[in-house]
C-alpha cells in the first residue's frame, strides 16, 4: 500500500465508512470505562461483548457501586 492508496476500503479493510457527528479520542482508562458505563446505561435493547478483556471483578467508577 502506497500513501497514494487510501487505508479504509469498504469490503476490504473496513465493513462501512461513515461521517461520524461527534468525536472524542479516550487516553484514561477511567475515562474509558466511565464512558462505557455510561454507553450501557443508554442501551435500549441488547448489550454485546465480543472479544473484550473485561474482567468480571473491573469497577466503572472507584469506589462506585459498580
Amino acid at each position: 500500500m502506497n500513501r497514494d492508496e487510501p487505508l479504509l476500503v469498504p469490503g476490504q479493510t473496513c465493513w462501512r465508512v461513515a461521517q461520524a457527528n461527534r468525536f472524542a479520542p479516550v487516553v484514561d482508562g477511567a475515562d474509558y470505562l466511565t464512558l462505557v458505563k455510561a454507553a450501557m446505561l443508554r442501551a435500549e435493547r441488547r448489550i454485546m461483548l465480543i472479544g473484550w478483556d473485561l474482567d468480571h471483578r473491573t469497577t466503572f467508577e472507584p469506589g462506585g457501586a459498580t
